[in-house]
C-alpha cells in the first residue's frame, strides 16, 4: 500500500489549538488515466494499481488558525502480506500495527486557506478488495471516519460515478526524499 500525505504543518511554527471545529467534510476517490484526473464524490474505489487514490477532507471553522494534532487510522478488510512483520521507524508518521491490517498516521496540519486540510492513500499492487475503513481523531476523539470498499476495476461505472461537484483543495506533496519510506509498503 502506497501512502501519500496530502497535509502537513505549513506554518513556520506550529502550536496545538484546542476547541477547533469542523465544519465540513468528505471523501473522493481521484482516478487519472491517459494523464487526466477526475475526481468523484464515491465511497467505490476501483482497484487500479498507482492510478486510484482516496482522500478524506476536513474543513476547520474561521478559528482555527494553528496547529491540530490528528490521529488517523486506516483499517484494511484484511492482514496486508507486505505488513507482515513491517519494521516501523519510530520517527515515522505512520505506525504499521502487529496486526498487519491498519496503519495509523499521527501528523500536526495547519488548515490552509479556506479551512481545509486532507489526507489520502493510492492503490498499490497486492492491495486487498473490500471494506476499508478511515478515521480521524482529534483530542482523544473521533471527529470523522469513512467506510468505503476497493472492487475489481470492471465492477466500478466510470459512466455513473458522480463526479465531485468542485475540485478538491490542491494538496500538498513533500519531496520524494520525506516520501521515500511509504512509497511502497
Amino acid at each position: 500500500m502506497r501512502r501519500m500525505l496530502t497535509a502537513i504543518c505549513l506554518a513556520s511554527s506550529c502550536s496545538v489549538v484546542l476547541g477547533a471545529e469542523v465544519i465540513d467534510q468528505r471523501f473522493e476517490v481521484v482516478i487519472t488515466q491517459d494523464g487526466q484526473e477526475q475526481a468523484y464524490a464515491t465511497t467505490v474505489v476501483p482497484n487500479l494499481a498507482d492510478a486510484a487514490c482516496y482522500y478524506w477532507y476536513l474543513r476547520f471553522d474561521a478559528e482555527t488558525t494553528s496547529a491540530v494534532t490528528l490521529v488517523e487510522t486506516l483499517t484494511l478488510p484484511e492482514p496486508l502480506a507486505a505488513w507482515q512483520d513491517y519494521t516501523n521507524d519510530p520517527a515515522a508518521e505512520t505506525q504499521i500495527n502487529p496486526d498487519a491490517q491498519s496503519a495509523v498516521t499521527t501528523f500536526q496540519i495547519t488548515p490552509g486557506g479556506e479551512g481545509w486540510t486532507s489526507h489520502g492513500w493510492c492503490v498499490a499492487a497486492g492491495d486487498p478488495m473490500g471494506p476499508h475503513r478511515m478515521a480521524v481523531v482529534m483530542d482523544g476523539s473521533e471527529i470523522a471516519a469513512w467506510d468505503f470498499s476497493v472492487v475489481p476495476v470492471e465492477e466500478f461505472d466510470f459512466g455513473t460515478a458522480v463526479a465531485a461537484s468542485a475540485p478538491p483543495p490542491v494538496p500538498y506533496q513533500p519531496s520524494n526524499t520525506a516520501r521515500d519510506v511509504n512509497q511502497s509498503w
